[in-house]
Protein backbone atom coordinates (compact mmCIF):
# COMPACT_ATOMS: atom_id res chain seq x y z
CA UNK A 1 0.00 0.00 0.00
CA UNK A 2 1.43 3.62 -1.02
CA UNK A 3 -0.20 6.82 0.88
CA UNK A 4 -0.98 10.03 -0.29
CA UNK A 5 3.02 11.03 0.35
CA UNK A 6 4.33 8.14 -1.94
CA UNK A 7 5.66 6.15 1.32
CA UNK A 8 4.89 3.01 1.53
CA UNK A 9 3.09 0.40 4.03
CA UNK A 10 3.69 -3.30 4.32
CA UNK A 11 0.84 -5.87 6.14
CA UNK A 12 3.26 -8.98 6.82
CA UNK A 13 1.32 -12.51 8.69
CA UNK A 14 4.66 -13.31 10.33
CA UNK A 15 4.81 -17.66 10.49
CA UNK A 16 5.52 -17.27 14.11
CA UNK A 17 2.89 -16.90 16.57
CA UNK A 18 3.24 -13.39 18.46
CA UNK A 19 1.58 -12.03 22.39
CA UNK A 20 1.14 -9.03 19.82
CA UNK A 21 1.09 -6.53 17.12
CA UNK A 22 4.63 -5.68 16.13
CA UNK A 23 5.78 -2.77 13.90
CA UNK A 24 8.53 -3.27 11.73
CA UNK A 25 10.52 -0.81 9.37
CA UNK A 26 11.37 -1.11 5.57
CA UNK A 27 14.26 0.87 4.43
CA UNK A 28 17.08 0.78 1.48
CA UNK A 29 20.53 0.62 2.09
CA UNK A 30 23.75 0.82 0.53
CA UNK A 31 25.81 -1.66 3.45
CA UNK A 32 23.62 -3.81 5.17
CA UNK A 33 25.77 -5.19 7.61
CA UNK A 34 26.06 -1.45 8.81
CA UNK A 35 22.83 -0.39 8.80
CA UNK A 36 22.33 -3.76 10.71
CA UNK A 37 24.56 -3.06 13.13
CA UNK A 38 23.40 0.78 13.42
CA UNK A 39 19.54 -0.85 14.21
CA UNK A 40 20.65 -3.42 16.61
CA UNK A 41 22.73 -0.52 18.56
CA UNK A 42 19.62 1.29 18.83
CA UNK A 43 17.57 -0.90 20.06
CA UNK A 44 15.75 -2.84 16.99
CA UNK A 45 15.58 -6.56 17.52
CA UNK A 46 15.79 -9.42 14.41
CA UNK A 47 12.51 -11.40 14.83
Amino acid sequence: MKDLNGFYVDVSQPDVPLERDVAAIRMNVDDFDTAYQLLLSKGFRNY
